[in-house]
């Protein structure tokens, strides 16, 4: 794991253009992507690369980003879907069963899950070549940097990831934890009925930190996960 101050290092190295985004298209997906809307996605891509690197210089400077199309419903996020496979390198899912199809899915869905994965990749939060140790505290609240980060900058944000009334209750589950609990059972589908607990929570303790730090959402993304949630905490219950 990156010390604090190594990981400012990060955030603030200059680059001198914005960065270069390749859209390659995943020929497993289960329908085609026209033209006109790849047009769409490159403008996208490139504009929110832009947009993040010159508020988090550490984005590198050369992005890959998979475009998938999938028959799932994402119609809770938009249509679209994402991951932060290694360092420059993102998938996007798209839903082709979105309502108003993949043009739709596109126009409200794709900035967003931009703005969240590639503030993975300034944060080193990736499948591979990850940065941070093990657990679901660490999990939530690098999901929740990302999402409070993609919600401040997209304008767009999504009732899934909504946190209820009794988020402390699921955050003292969450800090209960093994570290090798059930990864997808906390951030995805909980066997009790839950959805994204810690996705939710995450938010919870990004908002919590940022308000007792009176830190901004791009100085949080220097901090290592075990001071946000010392800082979401500090004053008591």
């Amino acid at each position: 794991m990156l010390t604090h101050a190594l990981l400012l290092l990060h955030l603030a190295a200059p680059t001198a253009t914005d960065p270069e985004v390749t859209v390659v298209y995943d020929s497993a997906g289960v329908v085609g992507v026209p033209a006109e809307v790849r047009a769409q996605i490159q403008a996208t891509a490139t504009e929110v690369a832009g947009a993040v690197q010159a508020r988090l210089p550490g984005l590198t400077d050369r992005i890959k980003v998979t475009i998938q199309t999938i028959d799932r419903d994402l119609s809770s996020v938009g249509g679209a879907a994402g991951r932060a496979d290694a360092p420059g390198e993102v998938v996007v899912m798209l839903s082709a069963t979105y309502p108003g199809g993949l043009d739709a899915a596109v126009r409200d869905g794709l900035a967003t899950v931009l703005y969240h994965e590639f503030h993975h990749l300034v944060r080193g939060w990736t499948i591979r070549e990850n940065r941070f140790g093990p657990g679901i505290p660490i999990a939530a609240v690098n999901e929740g940097l990302a999402g409070v980060f993609a919600d401040t900058y997209s304008g767009v944000s999504h009732a899934r990831f909504d946190y209820p009334d009794n988020v402390e209750e699921w955050l003292d589950e969450l800090l209960a934890l093994p570290l090798d609990a059930d990864y997808n059972e906390w951030m995805n589908d909980h066997p009790d009925g839950r959805i994204a607990v810690g996705y939710r929570t995450g938010r919870y303790v990004v908002h919590q930190a940022m308000r007792h730090s009176g830190m901004s959402i791009l100085e949080l993304t220097a901090v290592p996960p075990e001071e946000i949630l010392r800082m979401a905490r500090e004053t008591g219950r």
